[in-house]
């Protein structure tokens, strides 16, 4: 799951996103560490339309600062990526007023 913690946010324009890696993939199969390639994250204005993205290419970093927001609402998601170039759905959205 992807959290959004304001408390954790040091300052206003910026949202401090973290997140537990998983253990299955989709179909339910066993997911080891050494098979994530990565995450994705994806966020935006509107949560019909993530339109930006940052990529985080190690498998042990569990979350991630985004900085430079303009004042609104952003939406979040994130997804898995393996080794084998595959990509998981997105994971719930979560939200932050800035």
């Amino acid at each position: 799951p992807l959290y959004s913690s304001a408390a954790s946010d040091v300052y206003k324009r910026q949202a401090l996103l973290s997140w537990t890696a998983p253990l299955t993939r989709e179909n339910g199969d066993s997911l080891a560490m050494g098979e994530i390639a990565g995450f994705e994250v994806v966020y935006g204005n509107s949560e019909d339309s993530l339109d930006q993205s940052l990529a985080v290419g190690d498998a042990s970093i569990d979350e991630l600062l985004v900085d430079e927001l303009t004042e609104g609402t952003w939406y979040f998601a994130i997804r898995t990526l393996d080794t084998d170039g595959n990509r998981s759905r997105l994971s719930e959205v979560v939200y932050k007023q800035i």
